[in-house]
C-alpha cells in the first residue's frame, strides 16, 4: 500500500483533508473551548484557578488529539467519518490516556531541564500514540521499529516541526499582542489546530508505510516480535 509520495507532509497536506468532517469540528471546538478558558484573563500568578485552568486545557488537547491521530490512521484508505474516528479512540481510550499523561509528564521535565531535552522527548516518541491506538502491546518498541525504519522522513519530519514550532511561538507572540486575552487564544489555537492535524497526518502516513511495506512483517509477525516482560 502506497501511504504517500514523494513526501509525507505534501502528501498529508492533501490527505488530511479525506478527514475534514472531523478535522475541522475538532479544531474548531477545541480552540473555542481553549479561549474560553482564559475568560476572563486569568492570572498568571500560582493559583488554584490557574492549575484546573492548565488541567483542563491539557484534558481538552489530549482529547482532540487522540481524535485527530485515531482518524488520521484511517486516511490512506480514503474519506474518514466520525463514527470511524471515535470508534478508534473509544476501543484504546484507558491506555491512550494513560501513555498522554506519561508523556505530557516526561515533555514537562524536559522542559524543567532544558528546552532541547523536550524537543528530543517529542521526536523519539513520535509514534508511539499511533501504536497505542492500534493496540499494540509494547508501544515504545513498535515507536524505535517506526523511527528505524523511516529514519530519514522522522529527521526531515522532525526538522519541519520544530521550524514551524519556532514559528508559531513567533507569531503567538504578534497574536497575542494585537488581540489580547480569549480572542488571540481562540485565534492562536485555530491556526495551531490545522497545523497539528496536517503534521499528526504525516506522522500517520509515515507510520502507516513503515508497517505496510512489502518487506515488512505483517502486523500479527510484528506482534510476535515485540518483546515482552520477564514476569519468572
Amino acid at each position: 500500500m502506497k501511504t504517500y509520495r514523494v513526501s509525507a507532509l505534501a502528501s498529508a497536506a492533501v490527505r488530511m483533508w479525506r478527514a475534514w468532517s472531523v478535522v475541522l469540528p475538532v479544531v474548531v471546538v477545541n480552540a473555542a473551548a481553549q479561549g474560553a478558558l482564559v475568560y476572563p484573563e486569568i492570572n498568571l500568578e500560582p493559583s488554584v484557578p490557574l492549575a484546573l485552568a492548565l488541567v483542563a486545557s491539557a484534558v481538552l488537547f489530549v482529547f482532540a488529539y487522540g481524535l485527530l491521530a485515531s482518524a488520521a490512521l484511517h486516511t490512506p484508505d480514503g474519506h474518514v467519518g466520525w463514527r470511524m474516528a471515535w470508534a478508534g479512540l473509544r476501543a484504546r481510550l484507558l491506555p491512550f490516556l494513560l501513555w498522554s499523561l506519561g508523556l505530557l509528564i516526561a515533555v514537562s521535565v524536559g522542559l524543567a531541564v532544558h528546552l532541547l531535552v523536550a524537543v528530543l522527548i517529542v521526536g523519539l516518541t513520535a509514534f508511539v500514540l499511533f501504536a497505542v491506538l492500534e493496540g499494540r502491546s509494547n508501544p515504545l518498541w513498535v515507536n524505535l521499529r517506526t523511527i528505524g525504519r523511516r529514519i530519514w522522513r522522522w529527521l526531515a519530519t522532525g526538522v519541519v516541526v520544530v521550524l514551524l514550532v519556532t514559528l508559531g511561538v513567533a507569531l503567538m507572540g504578534v497574536t497575542q499582542f494585537f488581540l489580547r486575552g480569549w480572542l488571540g487564544a481562540t485565534v492562536t489555537w485555530l491556526v495551531a489546530g490545522l497545523l497539528i492535524a496536517w503534521l499528526i497526518t504525516a506522522r500517520a502516513l509515515l507510520y502507516r508505510s513503515a508497517w505496510a511495506e512489502p518487506s515488512a512483517p505483517t502486523v500479527a509477525e510484528a506482534r510476535a516480535e515485540e518483546p515482552t516482560p520477564d514476569l519468572a
